[in-house]
């Protein structure tokens, strides 16, 4: 499949953040399904600031040390927020490199 450019990742975010967070409704059946919400936000707010990590990488850069440096750097004018509590980070991997959540 052919990735999307990272500033497209970043509309998607942004469309899909206004999305999900329009029309939570109060009460226990409102707040299971804002848990589901929020878990679905999460994981695509880590793919696509994945996706822009990686895109960074294959414009020639190196893997950043942090995060905020694909801000910094200015190849992207912010991230999407991460869960409350949590921050991204880049976890090394044996034959690569991905973001996760982390505690912050």
């Amino acid at each position: 499949m052919k990735r999307l450019t990272h500033l497209r990742r970043v509309l998607v975010v942004l469309v899909c953040t206004i999305f999900l967070g329009c029309g939570k409704k109060g009460g226990a059946e409102g707040s299971q399904k804002g848990s589901l919400s929020d878990a679905q936000s999460a994981s695509t707010n880590v793919t696509v600031v994945n996706d822009i990590l990686h895109d960074f990488v294959m414009k020639g850069k190196v893997i950043p040390k942090d995060i905020n440096e694909l801000v910094t750097s200015g190849f992207v004018p912010s991230l999407p927020a991460p869960p409350t509590g949590k921050k991204f980070a880049i976890q090394l991997l044996p034959m690569g490199y991905t973001v996760v959540l982390e505690n912050e």
